[in-house]
């Protein structure tokens, strides 16, 4: 089963509270607004001249044989042609400029937010989903402001402007060209709806082919593993047969309308025709002359074009204002725990972590913790056991401080982790994770992600006392070796090893395992025992292991079932006791 992006707007935000979210990221960018403005209002002026000249051509200069006024009227023409592209050119630019600023600072903003975000928001929240809002829905929002409100505005002076003329040309004839506009906005309306629909229909099933396509390459292993390759072609079959009709539908659709609007307008051009010929011929009314039928021509054609643009409005606005919601609704979803300034500082010396009285769910009907109350000793090492679900990740979520504790307290060294900065506090801490996670960029990048500062030597310090420089060096470019998208070209046991030198780069007092050494065969977990000895020490060490052999040495082992401690103790006197670890010990060693 898979969940796609709906297109519909929610509905859930006002047009008024949508507007001052788009003008509070306009503002910046006043002057440019406003020679935008200027630039639409002596373009749309400059635009309706030409045709003018049309009339004086041919009335005057081409009847009175005036050279010199028909080179004159020519060649101001081409001047106001040339005027008005450059000032087309400089509008363009401007307002492209304001969408892209616009659209640049609000990807800052939400890419801001992302980062800040707490761990609760990703719980319910997909990867693909906000990806769409910084991508589609900042394209879209960007071509709006780019272009869409620019046309909207021109269309509308230009609409003004030719009407304008063509009444001061002749009452009748603009009437008569006015006759068909009800029919064209009959067709426009009435078409809109179902091109709207199929256009929403169409981006859905975009959506299902680039979903499909991107679980089939993350998931190119398991599909090769359960020989999947022939079903996965029929999913991804059915969902691009799904988007083929959509478009057909969406084809032919436009393909109706446009030959219905050529048609409509069409009419209207044969009526003006009809009627300026017959006054001209039969009538002999000497207004109508060939050049004022040639000027009101070239205008009612221009007239058709605004007409269109004004009517198809509706469905691009409903589409950004679709995506503005969708990004307004993002920019202010709450942050949880906020990264907030503080006075004190946050210096660990012994760090001493005590967990009191704490309660804690991530659902308000199932709580994880109920009362719990854990003493971990400074500069230890203590191990945290228990079947899945026991709480051991919870625990190191809370220390960390992805989630927040409903009621009681964690401090550190008598510190309370509330009452610190989230970038004191995580810097304090080293967490290599069970499952390792790199970047497409080289192994000395990837190990500085935990320092920036880091040098080469301390680099390679870190990575000799985890038994991994030996390796580096057999690589082609050495550290400069770029591992690729998730670390492919390294293996499982080698990534979890860069993963561990990321975390100690960084020499924090606190350093967190959890099931670090799964990933790594036996040879390579006996070398990381012996280098975490020396790593480990003089630091508070938190292990969570279902290797039990991997903490023996540990000098306190605390066993949790359900939430609660059950046991706690060294590996030698949990033994002793008939209890869960000696129960959990035992099967492992028989096993083995």
């Amino acid at each position: 089963m898979r969940r796609f992006v709906e297109f519909e707007r929610l509905k859930v935000v006002s047009d008024k509270n949508l507007f001052l979210f788009a003008i509070r990221y306009m503002r910046n960018y006043r002057l440019l607004v406003t020679l935008s403005i200027l630039f639409v209002i002596i373009g749309t002026i400059l635009n309706l001249i030409p045709e003018l000249l049309i009339r004086k051509i041919i009335d005057i200069d081409i009847k009175n044989k005036d050279i010199e006024g028909l080179l004159l009227s020519v060649l101001l023409m081409v001047l106001i042609y040339i005027i008005s592209w450059l000032i087309n050119f400089l509008d363009s630019f401007t307002t492209t400029k304001i969408g892209q600023s616009t659209i640049k600072d609000l990807r800052n903003d939400m890419f801001i937010k992302m980062v800040n975000q707490s761990q609760s928001f990703y719980d319910k929240e997909q990867s693909g989903s906000i990806n769409s809002k910084m991508t589609n829905d900042l394209n879209t929002l960007a071509g709006f402001f780019s272009s869409g409100l620019v046309d909207i505005i021109t269309s509308f002076l230009q609409l003004i402007g030719i009407f304008t003329i063509m009444l001061i040309l002749d009452t009748a004839l603009s009437i008569i060209s006015m006759l068909v506009v009800p029919l064209l906005l009959a067709v426009t309306f009435g078409l809109k709806g179902p091109i709207r629909k199929i256009s929403q229909i169409r981006r859905k099933t975009i959506a299902k082919v680039t979903t499909n396509l991107a679980e089939n390459i993350s998931g190119v292993k398991e599909s090769k593993n359960f020989a999947r390759e022939k079903v996965n072609q029929k999913e991804f079959e059915k969902v691009n047969k799904e988007n083929f009709d959509a478009a057909i539908k969406a084809t032919s659709l436009f393909a109706l309308l446009f030959p219905l609007i050529g048609i409509i307008t069409a009419l209207g051009t044969a009526a003006v025709l009809y009627y300026s010929g017959y006054q001209a011929s039969v009538e002999n009314n000497p207004k109508y002359t060939v050049g004022l039928i040639a000027t009101f021509m070239a205008y009612l054609v221009r007239f058709f074009g605004p007409v269109f643009t004004i009517s198809s409005f509706y469905s691009v606005y409903q589409s950004a204002l679709a995506s503005l919601e969708r990004v307004y609704l993002f920019m202010n979803e709450d942050i949880i725990i906020a990264n907030q300034e503080v006075t004190t500082e946050f210096k660990i010396v012994n760090a001493e972590l005590l967990i009191k009285n704490v309660y804690f769910s991530y659902n308000e009907n199932i709580p994880i913790f109920e009362d719990l109350s854990l003493n971990i000793p400074g500069k230890s090492t203590v191990a945290l056991v228990g079947h899945t679900g026991a709480g051991k990740s919870s625990i190191i979520k809370l220390i960390a401080r992805f989630y927040d504790i409903n009621s009681g307290s964690i401090t550190i060294d008598g510190i309370n982790i509330q009452n610190t900065s989230l970038t004191e506090l995580r810097e304090s801490i080293g967490i290599v994770p069970q499952k390792p996670i790199l970047f497409n960029t080289s192994i000395r990048d990837n190990i500085k992600y935990g320092k920036l500062s880091a040098t080469d030597d301390e680099i390679i310090e870190i990575c000799k006392l985890l038994g991994l420089h030996e390796f580096i060096m057999t690589l082609p470019e050495n550290y400069d070796t770029v591992v690729s998208e998730g670390g492919k070209r390294l293996s499982q046991g080698q990534r979890q090893l860069v993963t561990f030198a990321r975390a100690l780069i960084k020499n924090p007092p606190i350093i967190i395992l959890d099931e670090a050494t799964s990933s790594l065969d036996p040879i390579s977990e006996i070398r990381i025992q012996h280098a975490l000895e020396t790593l480990l020490k003089d630091r508070t060490s938190i292990i969570i292991a279902h290797r039990l052999s991997t903490i023996r040495n540990a000098d306190k082992i605390i066993v949790l079932e359900k939430g609660r401690i059950i046991q706690e103790g060294n590996h030698l006197e949990l033994v002793k006791q008939k209890g869960k670890y000696r129960e959990l010990y035992l099967n492992q060693f028989l096993r083995n």
